[in-house]
């Protein structure tokens, strides 16, 4: 009698279960999610507790043929969410962030090869100096290109690998014009490493180098006593007292109004061990010709000189 009233009450409990599982799948607010998964574990547990070890094995297969898990089977949350490190109390954003593209890489500047100023006043004015030179038929950047083979103002200019002294016309006949600063300061020599140099700046442009328009002077001999840069030259001395013969010379640079740039090892460390200077990549538009006259040095060129 007691079995056959456990079997009824077993059947009576099974049908509304199922009935309050229905019921639940078909509500929206309890459809999705896990709070749906927690109170059909709360009904599970409940019913577990007051039913024997037979009636509890038969609930269970009934509630897995409903679709019920008990809570222990529920899908557990992925190791990582994106919700555990938002701040506390910041719902999750729909909104879509675009990410920004990657920067493009800065496109090569281009420079056609230059073919030689067809006016050659630049070339006769040398000629006119008494200066041996090769006229060159094209180098990339530069307007007018030479090459000199012989002494500049009586100075003889040499590298050690060899380099040859390729340089925009403009350049050579700046170097001329201080023929009689050169001998004043007994100057016979003077090493260089580069002339013409197809290359950029730190900065990216590209320097008065790759123009054929600037030089870099390591070393110089007055008689047979030579003076480097890089030991010789007094750092902080400036032009308005007596220094080395090196500062002399960078001085002298500066004061001929002929070259826009004149950068010592007082510029920078780069500069360490060479005075870099550079004729214009303009000729100035004031004057009759870029060489015909020396004038004070502008305001642009002299700042930079100073730096």
């Amino acid at each position: 009698m007691k079995s056959l009233l456990r079997v009824l009450r077993l059947t009576v409990v099974e049908g509304k279960l199922a009935r309050l599982s229905r019921s639940v799948e078909g509500a929206d607010f309890f459809s999705q999610g896990a709070f749906a998964r927690q109170i059909r574990g709360s009904l599970v547990i409940s019913l577990l507790g007051r039913l024997s070890l037979g009636g509890s094995l038969c609930l269970c297969l009934s509630l897995l043929a409903c679709g019920v898990t008990p809570p222990q089977a529920a899908k557990a949350p992925p190791p990582w969410v994106e919700s555990g490190y938002r701040p506390w109390g910041q719902e999750e954003s729909s909104t879509v962030i675009a990410r920004a593209a990657p920067p493009r890489e800065p496109e090569a500047q281009r420079t056609p090869v230059a073919r030689r100023a067809p006016s050659g006043d630049c070339l006769t004015r040398l000629r006119g100096l008494g200066v041996e030179f090769q006229e060159l038929p094209s180098l990339k950047g530069v307007e007018t290109p030479v090459r000199v083979e012989g002494k500049l103002a009586g100075v003889e200019f040499f590298s050690n690998h060899g380099r040859k002294l390729d340089m925009d016309c403009r350049l050579a006949v700046a170097l001329v014009e201080l023929g009689g600063e050169f001998r004043s300061l007994g100057i016979t020599k003077a090493r260089f490493s580069g002339a013409y140099v197809y290359r950029t700046t730190r900065k990216g442009r590209l320097s008065h180098h790759a123009f054929g328009l600037a030089i870099d002077i390591h070393e110089i001999w007055v008689g047979s006593q030579r003076h480097s840069v890089d030991k010789a030259f007094r750092k902080g001395n400036g032009c308005d007292r007596k220094g080395p013969v090196l500062n002399t010379l960078a001085c002298t640079f500066k004061a001929s109004g002929l070259f826009e740039e004149v950068l010592t090892p007082d510029y920078n460390w780069d500069h360490r061990d060479h005075l870099h200077v550079a004729v214009p990549k303009v000729p100035p538009s004031s004057t009759r010709s870029a060489f015909d006259e020396r004038s004070s040095p502008p305001e642009s060129s002299a700042r930079i000189a100073e730096r």
